[in-house]
């Protein structure tokens, strides 16, 4: 009698294992995706079946959920994480580059002007030009100027010659004096005619050194180092000393004038 029963609990077992991979061949066809433990399946099914000595019914619903594993569930915390990138925060030096269009100007600008009347005869640089102090920027014709020295180095010996005259008029008139040839009235009247032509010539070396000065202002230097600015005048115009000339900006300082929208 334990011989039949334990053959016939080897039958349904038998059984019961052979319906089970059929039925899990047939679930991997239609769902690639998930895994199935076969392993574990049989030996919960026998395990189930040996213990109770009678055959388990389950349906298709039971054994699908009992079986069927989510890929996810299988898959270690490694294979699980997501990727993440890192970057270590720190103190660093920004730098936004704006294009914008403006002006360079110097801290200080000067104005260049003539302080005679004149036509311009020479430009020696060009707007943006490096100058340096006491260089000579520009010249106005010094024809007229040149004239006025002449004229008064004319009149300078001229005084001079008439002082010598005077001085020698009036050693001969203290000798006569002294030998009582004349009165001291004429002496008197021959030291203030040497007088006289003194200041003559004090005056005309004083005319020569105005036309000199005057000549000198024909000529446009540098008052300082700088760069030369825009240009208000041109070579053969008329300038007088309120018409500017060009514009000197120090560049020992500047800076910048933009236009941002």
């Amino acid at each position: 009698m334990k011989k039949s029963k334990r053959l016939l609990i080897g039958f349904i077992l038998l059984w019961v294992v052979g319906f089970t991979v059929v039925w899990g061949v047939t679930l991997l066809k239609k769902s690639p995706g998930k895994k199935i433990d076969l392993q574990n399946i049989l030996s919960g099914e026998v395990l189930s079946s040996f213990g109770s000595g009678k055959q388990k019914e389950t349906s298709d619903k039971d054994v699908g959920s009992g079986i069927l594993q989510d890929e996810t569930s299988g898959m270690s915390p490694e294979s699980q994480a997501v990727p993440v990138r890192c970057y270590k925060v720190g103190a660093e030096d920004f730098k936004d580059d704006l294009p914008v269009m403006g002006l360079v100007r110097g801290a200080l600008e000067i104005n260049l002007k003539f302080e005679v009347n004149g036509v311009i005869e020479e430009i020696n640089f060009r707007e943006g030009d490096l100058i340096y102090k006491k260089e000579l920027i520009a010249m106005l014709n010094k024809k007229d100027a040149q004239l006025k020295i002449d004229y008064s180095e004319s009149k300078l010996q001229t005084a001079e010659t008439q002082e010598l005259v005077a001085q020698k008029k009036l050693e001969i008139h203290e000798n006569l004096y002294k030998i009582g040839g004349i009165i001291k009235a004429k002496l008197e009247e021959v030291q203030l005619e040497a007088k006289g032509a003194g200041l003559q010539t004090k005056s005309a070396r004083v005319e020569l050194a105005s036309a000199e000065a005057e000549f000198e202002k024909t000529h446009l230097y540098a008052p300082r180092d700088g760069v030369l600015g825009s240009r208000d005048a041109e070579v053969g115009e008329f300038v007088t000393p309120n018409d500017k000339v060009a514009t000197l900006y120090d560049t020992m300082e500047v800076f910048v004038d933009l236009g941002i929208v």
